[in-house]
Formats: C-alpha cells, structure tokens, sequence
C-alpha cells in the first residue's frame, strides 16, 4: 500500500484525526490513513492496488461502487517518548563530548595538586592520546550509538488495525508479520507502567480465543486507552454484523 502524504498541520489527538479522516473518507469516497508522527498523528491518502485497477481505463468499474467505503486502517509505531531515558543519555553523553576539552584539564589540575604534578605528567606520557580527546571521542561515540538505538527501536515495529484485524510487523530488511482476526481476539489487555501513565503510553496485549495466551503485542503506544477503545469498537461492530 502506497501512501502519499497530505499537507496539513499536525493533529495533535488521535480522536481529531480520526474525525478528519472519517469526513475525507465520506467525503470523497477514498481511503485514507491516520498515521503517528513525531508531533501527533497525521491523516495521509492510502491508494490500494484495487483503487489503482479501479482508476485504470482498462478495468471495468466494479458493481460496488455505490457502497459505504470501510474505514482506513489505522497505523502506529512505538512512541518516542517510551524511550525516553535514551535521549536523556544522549544529551548527557552530547554534552560530555563537547565540553571535555573544558573539563578534563580541570581535573588533572585537581588530581595533580593531590597526587603530584611529576606523576600526573609521566603517566600522560604513557597514554597515546590526551585523556581530554579519548573522552571526547568516546562519548561522541557512545551518543551515536544511544540514538542509533533510539530510532531502531522506534522503526524496527510497525502495528495496523484494520476493520477486520490486528496485525503486528517485526523488522527492518528481515520482517516477522503476525495477525489475528477481530473475531478471534478474546481479550485487550491494558499494560502501563508509571512513567507509562504519565507520559500517556503503554502496551496493548492481544490474547486470541484460540490460544488463550497473548499473541501480539503493541509496545509503547500513544494514547493506549484511546487506542483500546476504538480496536474494541470495532470488535463490536464485527459481532453485529456477523
């Protein structure tokens, strides 16, 4: 599925967006999907292959034409702020790196008024660089590496709701796809930790009727109780229709 993104301000609430999108879809009869960003949620035209045969002169128009369109599916990544602590490690480990040339020299004064100057000095002279540079280089290092691991863990997960399933992605080259129908989910779990509540993220856990255990699970959301509302919508609404 190709999306091709709108041009509009950033939502900053789920339930708006989702009102935007219901009206585009009722509007114009077309697909469209809310999308978590950075700063909110986004609404973004969702083009499938069947609208795209659909648009083609050679196809014919199918009989359906007329019909309510189903809603979009909704899709969601881990938020930034569950990790919160990685970006309070990179500022540190950042700020570290740029001010180590200020700082060491300040400490190898300290440690030579308590050691000795002679000894401070002949032990530098071991070290194949100075220790301001080694502690430089290793924090710049250690901060790339802490926001390398941010984005990963953000981008490695994708989750889509659509109005018939759950479905949760693993992986970036490699991808691990697992899926379980609406009618089959038993349960939906609600998990938050206190930092969880207050920054307003938490997981969702799916325990299917089949296996009775939790099956998939979406890590560090946004607005989980908003979240498990609307999936729980829509299981209802699958029930009456069946």
């Amino acid at each position: 599925m190709n999306q091709e993104p709108i041009q509009w301000p950033t939502i900053p609430s789920f339930t708006e967006a989702s009102k935007l999108r219901d009206l585009l879809i009722q509007e114009t009869g077309r697909s469209y999907v809310v999308r978590e960003v950075m700063d909110g949620f986004s609404v973004a035209r969702a083009v499938t292959q069947e609208a795209e045969r659909s648009t083609s002169p050679e196809s014919p128009p199918d009989a359906g034409d007329g019909e309510a369109p189903l809603p979009a599916p909704l899709v969601l990544r881990p938020a930034w702020r569950i990790s919160w602590m990685s970006g309070v490690l990179a500022l540190l480990t950042g700020a570290l790196a740029i001010g180590a040339h200020d700082l060491i020299p300040r400490l190898l004064d300290v440690l030579a008024d308590t050691v000795g100057r002679e000894t401070v000095a002949s032990a530098l002279g071991v070290l194949p660089v100075h220790p301001a540079n080694l502690v430089a280089w290793s924090a710049l290092a250690l901060c790339g590496w802490i926001l390398l691991g941010w984005i990963y863990h953000r981008y490695v997960r994708l989750y889509r709701v659509t109005p018939d399933a759950v479905e949760e992605h693993v992986g970036i080259v490699a991808r691990q796809t697992r899926r379980v129908r609406l009618q089959h989910v038993r349960s939906v779990g609600l998990r938050q930790t206190f930092f969880g509540r207050l920054f307003n993220v938490g997981d969702l856990e799916f325990a299917s009727s089949g296996t009775g255990e939790v099956d998939i699970v979406f890590r560090g959301i946004r607005s989980p109780a908003t979240m498990r509302a609307h999936i729980q919508k829509l299981m209802n609404a699958g029930q009456v229709t069946q």
